[in-house]
């Protein structure tokens, strides 16, 4: 075939795609115009023909900013499989010169999927951004590009964080190394300096370093909370009926979860630290309308509270997590339960994690859940329970402990 003919049919070609990229995305916007997020969707699955700058600005600025959990879901997704270098480069600019830290903080969870230098080299320079939750993202994402110089780099930016940030870095050197060094700058230096600089990493662990599985006796030696290091903190107690069951240690299920509270409450909440506590069975109980001060008179306070707990009823998770929620400052939930959930406005896990995800679209909180099972408590669904809280807390980047 001629040059000009070959020529020829792939401006045809290019044509045709542009059409159908216009075709895509005026739909995405009648469907926008109209609130009709399936409308959205369907021309979202359109739009994964195309791969190349102008789709990825689209996706980001149409697609991250739509109100929708689903559209802003698959906008998301697309964006993870565009792979020419002008798509990517489009994301990775986005990451790092758009106003909206939102867009920033989207733009960077999707740069790590693609385990490129350009990703790692915008990842670097986003780890010094203004906003916090954009630096936490760029934490996750460097800690899924297994290299030597990401580990160096975390355990440098490990000394200028604290609280949160802290133990985001912490999490994503022990995902990297399989360290069980704890959340301590100085000493992850030194492992570094010492050892870990000459050791190959290991691969993927094909286990889940979320979940962990430990006995009651084990359990409250080690503390049921493990150390807190967050400095803003919400404890999420279950106080329903089924914590009165008894267990092999003295006294309830009730009876020791308050009791190890209370020991983190004056062994590890410090002077820079805010915290609140919520408890619930049918109702609510809230220590206070916004995060306390971790100082004397509050600290007082809240154990006062605690000890003043009694157990029964139902279980309202859905109404105990929309309470923690509402304190914007909050970056980090212990949630503590023996039971799915039973009353309250909402009661089907799945429906529960959905509006979860929802309030937490641009919080960036942890929740670590607790599952909490010694002893027997009647009518109990501890598979349905484990479930709930599993995936209640893997979808919040959280860890799930299961005490028995």
């Amino acid at each position: 075939m001629a040059l000009a003919s070959k020529m020829a049919l792939a401006c045809v070609a290019e044509a045709s795609a542009q059409e159908g990229f216009k075709e895509a995305r005026e739909a995405f916007l009648i469907g926008v115009a109209k609130k009709d997020a399936d409308a959205a969707l369907e021309a979202l699955e359109k739009l994964r023909a195309f791969d190349d700058a102008e789709v990825a600005n689209f996706l980001i600025d149409r697609g991250l900013t739509h109100e929708d959990m689903e559209v802003y879901k698959e906008s998301e997704r697309l964006l993870r499989l565009l792979e020419s270098d002008a798509a990517q480069a489009a994301v990775g600019l986005a990451a790092r010169k758009r106003k909206s830290w939102e867009l920033r903080a989207d733009c960077a969870r999707v740069l790590a999927l693609y385990h490129n230098g350009r990703s790692f080299e915008t990842l670097t320079e986003l780890i010094d951004d203004k906003h916090w939750l954009v630096r936490s993202e760029a934490i996750r994402g460097l800690s899924m590009i297994r290299e030597h110089r990401s580990v160096e780099l975390l355990i440098a930016r490990m000394q200028k964080e604290s609280g949160r940030l802290l133990e985001d870095i912490s999490d994503a050197l022990k995902h990297m190394t399989h360290q069980g060094i704890p959340a301590d700058a100085a000493r992850w230096k030194s492992w570094w300096e010492t050892t870990g600089k000459e050791l190959d990493l290991p691969p993927e662990d094909a286990s889940d370093p979320t979940t962990a599985r430990r006995k009651l006796g084990t359990a409250v030696k080690q503390g049921l909370y493990g150390v807190v290091v967050s400095e803003r903190v919400v404890f999420v107690l279950d106080i329903s009926g089924s914590m009165t069951a008894g267990t092999d240690l003295e006294g309830s299920r009730h009876v020791i979860a308050t009791r190890e509270l209370v020991r983190v409450l004056e062994n590890q909440i410090g002077p820079d630290s805010e915290f609140n506590i919520v408890a619930f069975a049918d109702q609510v109980l809230r220590l206070a309308p916004k995060l306390q001060k971790g100082k004397g008179k509050s600290i007082k306070k809240a154990i006062e509270f605690v000890q003043a707990l009694k157990p029964g009823g139902e279980t309202n998770a859905y109404g105990a997590l929309k309470i923690a929620f509402l304190d914007r400052e909050v970056d980090t939930i212990y949630l503590l339960s023996d039971g799915s959930p039973t009353v309250g406005d909402e009661t089907i896990p799945a429906l529960i994690r959905r509006h979860v995800l929802e309030w937490n679209r641009y919080r960036g909180v942890k929740i670590h859940c607790i599952g909490f099972f010694p002893g027997d408590a009647r009518n109990q669904d501890k598979a349905e329970a484990r479930t709930f809280l599993t995936e209640l807390a893997h979808d919040n980047r959280g860890r799930y402990t299961e005490i028995d």
